[in-house]
């Protein structure tokens, strides 16, 4: 019964109760110690409260215990329970049975005395902070502490990524972790809520990350406390503590802390961002190479820079604060001072820019340009800007300029003359000059061509420049494309047979030459043509001409050593037609006769096509030889079931060898006729154009084949089954014994003869 009042009386008691004996070895709790101790009475009575409670974790409480005993005194002491994460208040009471130990919690208590000391620290820190990661580092160092936290890490929001920066009493191999997204589930939330949010990283990635190089600390409960910058989050502050969790009064701790730092820290963000970019802006308006000056509305100097400040003798630090009218004064005087103030005044009040230009300071060697110019925000003036540059080497270098100028403009109009008549003879020798020539540059394009290339080509100079000869299609492609192949990989082209075209169609022969030159620091192409064309007609009229001679020389052999025998036989040949005992060969001789005479007219031919000697002419109108004519040829064209069409124009008068034009016509219709199919029809025209009188006979058949019209007018060459091959021979002759030319265009549609009389 004396016991069990005993243990009634202890259940009742406000105090946490247990007792030892000599041998250390718990032999009663109450339960209000196993509450605060977390632990049953089995796992307590007859242990050693070291094994019991961990050796480390009551080392502190121990030692007092021992005391108590030693001393036989009662020993009362505070002390924390890093196990159960408790403050406890102990009194220990000896016995003669051992020791009674009475606990009461303190926590709450304990941790809200310290939060005053913390919050105090922490003010003291951010006017003393130079950088925002230090003083977030001081922050978590002073709440861990404070609230006797066993662990802390801080993590930071920096480009929508979240990582671990910061740590307290853990290993640094943590910093630069990157966060999982359990762990941001909880860091957004306390963010969102913009308050403490407590929660249990035992089943989270960080608990090994975080924890892996603790052996002594197995963390059970997390509270997160959110940072802002204002309104913009900044991070979180995580702190850890054993699996009893965190006291009422430690998330007290925590809330009031909270609201404390927010405003410190914007408060330490924003000074030192202004800090920096204030010493940043010094920096720079020292660096920079002209005088740069503030002044406020009452015109005192705000900021300075080394180069205005050195300018008067002044470091800046000198400067800042003193007036105007001051610092001008002192260095120049009071007259100049209160210039200077009634014009920073105007500026002020009208926001106009005032400027000088070399102004030079008196007693001083250099000159000046200097700008004020009115600073406003939101269009309230707060002050002036004064800008200043050392001009003194510009006016040293203007005054030898001006020196030199006369001297320099002498020389420039020399040698501008001189490039200029240079340019003279240049583009003189270049569009002057007989030759086709051009220039290109690198893409192909041309740059220039000179009057030659003009005149020749048909295109004008505004046509061709910035377009290639391929694009103008004055060349042909593949052969365009090889040259300037062949061009860029060697350098230059020599006396190259090319065909080029020209505006109108017409095809032109020539040489190509090409060199490469440098203009304004780039190659280009100087390429020079020279047109072969006439050269090429003229070596083929030539060979004609050498077969005509050839003809001429058989038509003399056979004039004299043919035709006199042939003369002959046909005479006896008429003779013996006439007797009466020849009459029954007849009709033979009769043959033999006609065959003669086409052999005659054959040699007649050849004496015509060499003929050399001028032949006589009368002056005679070509249309009234044509309209002689008519009848003959009309009846050659009925006769072959084909039209003649007569369009005659007014012409002048020429010279004119009747007999020579009426067989150069009959040669000219009879070939249109020869080449027509049934109801063809040959047109004879004559007209007047740019002064010469123009003769052409114009067939509708199907054109002349082009192997033979390369070598047309050669004698005996002919497409007939009964032609002799001198017809156009001879018209080529007649049309070169009346300084005429004889020109041909022929096509599917026909072909056309054109006959020119030079005037």
């Amino acid at each position: 019964m004396q016991y069990s009042s005993i243990a009634s009386v202890l259940e009742n008691i406000s105090d946490a109760f247990l007792s030892l004996d000599r041998e250390w070895r718990i032999t009663y709790v109450n339960s209000k110690a196993l509450k605060l101790l977390g632990r049953t009475s089995d796992e307590l009575i007859g242990r050693h409260i070291c094994a019991a409670l961990g050796r480390k974790n009551m080392y502190p409480f121990f030692t007092k215990y021992q005391e108590a005993v030693t001393t036989g005194r009662t020993v009362v002491f505070e002390a924390f329970d890093t196990l159960n994460n408790v403050w406890a208040k102990v009194r220990a009471v000896p016995c003669p049975e051992g020791l009674m130990i009475f606990c009461r919690d303190i926590s709450d208590k304990k941790c809200l005395c310290r939060l005053n000391e913390t919050l105090n620290n922490i003010r003291k820190l951010s006017i003393q902070a130079t950088d925002v990661d230090e003083f977030i580092q001081a922050v978590i160092d002073q709440m861990a502490q404070g609230m006797n936290c066993d662990a802390a890490t801080g993590c930071t929001y920096q480009h929508n990524v979240w990582q671990l920066n910061y740590a307290y009493n853990l290993a640094p191999s943590i910093i630069g972790k990157p966060v999982s997204e359990k762990l941001l589930a909880h860091l957004m939330e306390a963010v969102f809520r913009r308050q403490p949010v407590e929660f249990s990283i035992a089943e989270l990635p960080e608990r090994q990350i975080i924890f892996e190089d603790s052996d002594s600390f197995d963390p059970g409960a997390t509270v997160a406390v959110p940072l802002f910058v204002k309104e913009s989050p900044l991070g979180c502050i995580i702190f850890h503590t054993s699996a009893a969790g965190f006291s009422k009064g430690q998330l007290e701790f925590v809330e009031r802390a909270c609201e404390y730092i927010q405003p410190l820290l914007t408060n330490v963000s924003l000074a030192l961002r202004d800090k920096k970019h204030l010493a940043t802006f010094k920096a720079i308006l020292d660096q920079v190479p002209i005088g740069i000056a503030l002044f406020d509305t009452r015109l005192r100097y705000t900021q300075v820079n080394k180069w205005i400040a050195s300018r008067m003798n002044f470091i800046p630090e000198k400067l800042i604060g003193r007036t105007i009218r001051e610092v001008f004064t002192e260095v120049f005087g009071k007259e100049y001072a209160e210039q200077r103030v009634a014009i920073c005044r105007k500026a002020l009040e009208t926001g106009e820019t005032f400027s000088i230009s070399a102004w030079r300071p008196s007693g001083t060697d250099f000159d000046l340009d200097w700008n004020l110019k009115r600073i406003e925000v939101d269009g309230v003036a707060v002050g002036l800007l004064q800008t200043a540059i050392d001009v003194s080497n510009y006016i040293h270098m203007q005054n030898q300029l001006e020196n030199y100028q006369e001297r320099l403009e002498q020389l420039v109009e020399e040698r501008t003359g001189e490039l200029s008549r240079a340019n003279d003879r240049f583009y003189t020798a270049f569009y002057a000059s007989p030759s086709i020539m051009s220039i290109y540059d690198s893409r192909g394009k041309v740059v220039d061509v000179n009057n030659s290339f003009v005149k020749t080509s048909g295109w004008s100079r505004e046509e061709l420049i910035g377009y290639s000869v391929l694009e103008r299609g004055i060349c042909d492609a593949k052969l365009g494309r090889g040259l300037w192949k062949e061009f860029w990989q060697v350098g230059y082209i020599h006396n190259r047979e090319i065909v080029f075209y020209t505006k109108d169609g017409q095809t032109r022969i020539s040489l190509l030459s090409a060199e490469k030159i440098i203009l304004d620091g780039q190659p280009h192409m100087l390429s020079l043509t020279t047109d072969v064309t006439e050269i090429k007609l003229m070596e083929k009229e030539m060979l004609r001409l050498d077969r005509l001679n050839l003809v001429g020389q058989m038509a003399a052999g056979i004039s004299h050593e043919v035709r006199n025998p042939m003369t002959t036989v046909r005479g006896f040949l008429q003779m013996l037609q006439r007797k009466p005992e020849c009459q029954q060969y007849r009709e033979y001789f009769g043959l033999m006769i006609s065959e003669l005479d086409r052999a005659n007219s054959i040699i007649s031919e050849f004496l015509s096509v060499a003929k050399t000697k001028q032949s006589s002419t009368n002056e005679a109108d070509l249309n009234d030889i044509i309209r002689a004519m008519e009848p003959l040829l009309t009846t050659d064209a009925i006769a072959a079931g084909k039209n003649i069409t007569l369009d005659l124009g007014e012409i002048d008068r020429l010279k004119l060898n009747e007999k020579e034009i009426r067989q150069l016509l009959l040669n000219l219709v009879r070939n249109g006729l020869d080449a027509m199919t049934k109801d063809g029809s040959v047109t004879i025209r004559t007209y007047q154009k740019e002064g010469q009188v123009v003769l052409a006979v114009q067939d509708e058949g199907t054109g002349i084949p082009l192997n033979i019209m390369e070598k047309l007018g050669t004698p005996f060459l002919t497409s007939k089954e009964n032609g002799t091959g001198l017809g156009l021979a001879i018209c080529y002759g007649i049309a070169e014994r009346h300084n005429a030319k004889l020109t041909v265009s022929t096509s599917s549609e026909g072909t056309t003869f054109f006959l020119c009389f030079q005037e």
